[in-house]
């Protein structure tokens, strides 16, 4: 039922994608104080004071934040016709992921990140077709250094971009070089702050330990986070063989495209065993290409029997888990 519902994009599937993610964030809405941990802005310790004084205004602003980037992607992957059109499939999609842990249902950082995020896979998939696009190259290594200032894993998406540039076939050395001067220019102006106020060695030495291979801390990880993510994974399982077919039988332009997006997860769970943090803030990532591959399987789907009764489950394990939550 619930893709039923947004396999169409009238102003009524607006308004049921917008009710849909109040429901998920309802626990949230209602007991704000509790579900706020103040630890949604690591190393960001001036905006926690300001969400616990607020916790009711900032839950609502968060909302509204992942409401419109959920519409955002949703029209990325439309404009490149990476799903079927006319659709809400992916960003209902976006907001079921998104809301699938109590982790995830408050104000955090990683809203602003995939935000940037969003806004590199739009950039970067529109490179295609483009003769010298050096202001394009530019955005995206503009975008890979703000999102990394934010969430350190952020920077191993240069790498993202330097594949989308091999996949399009855009091999020019300025095409190249141009998207590295992208990233270090927010760090230009971050170096001259820390020297500014005589921090700059203590910051260069954590951001230089932050490059190792760890492994990440799965604190914070329940069995039911694990059985949401496999429900998840059903859907794409049991889908793989339309999936072949249907990458087959795109055109060119399309492939590309989807191998883009197939390679924003690979660097998504590559950037998981560096600077270690919680697994589940590396969860949001991998949230953005998911949603893409997901929708685009189902999107096409005549028989809907099967990925209705999965989306029901997710949705009725994660109503469990806030219910628990709270017990």
């Amino acid at each position: 039922m619930v893709i039923r519902v947004f396999r169409s994009q009238y102003l009524i599937q607006y308004i049921l994608l917008f009710l849909f993610t109040i429901l998920l964030w309802s626990d949230a809405l209602l007991f704000p104080e509790k579900l706020i941990t103040g630890g949604g802005f690591e190393n960001f310790d001036f905006i926690t004071p300001i969400i616990s004084a607020y916790p009711l205004v900032s839950i609502i602003i968060s909302i509204f934040v992942l409401y419109f980037q959920a519409i955002l992607l949703n029209l990325v992957v439309e404009a490149h016709r990476l799903v079927e059109r006319n659709q809400l499939t992916t960003a209902a999609v976006y907001v079921l992921m998104m809301s699938s842990s109590p982790q995830m249902v408050q104000p955090n950082l990683m809203l602003l990140v995939n935000f940037l995020l969003i806004l590199l896979l739009f950039t970067t998939l529109n490179l295609y077709g483009k003769n010298e696009p050096l202001s394009a190259v530019f955005d995206t290594g503009f975008l890979v250094g703000l999102a990394s200032l934010l969430f350190l894993p952020a920077i191993y998406f240069i790498g993202f971009v330097l594949m989308s540039l091999i996949i399009f076939q855009l091999f020019k050395w300025r095409e190249w070089l141009i998207p590295i001067i992208g990233l270090i220019t927010p760090y230009i102006f971050l170096i001259s702050y820390f020297f500014w106020f005589d921090q700059l060695l203590m910051k260069y030495q954590v951001f230089i330990n932050s490059f190792t291979f760890r492994i990440p801390d799965i604190t914070g990880i329940s069995e039911w986070n694990i059985a949401i993510w496999i429900l998840f994974s059903l859907l794409i399982i049991t889908k793989l063989g339309k999936a072949f077919r249907i990458f087959a039988d795109s055109t060119v332009d399309n492939r590309k495209k989807k191998n883009v997006v197939f390679y924003y997860l690979i660097f998504s769970i590559l950037s998981i065993f560096f600077t270690a943090r919680e697994l589940i803030w590396y969860g949001f990532l991998l949230i953005i290409p998911l949603s893409i591959i997901i929708s685009s399987l189902i999107s096409k789907s005549k028989k809907l029997f099967v990925v209705e009764l999965v989306f029901s489950m997710i949705i009725i394990t994660v109503i469990i888990v806030k219910i628990l939550n709270f017990s």
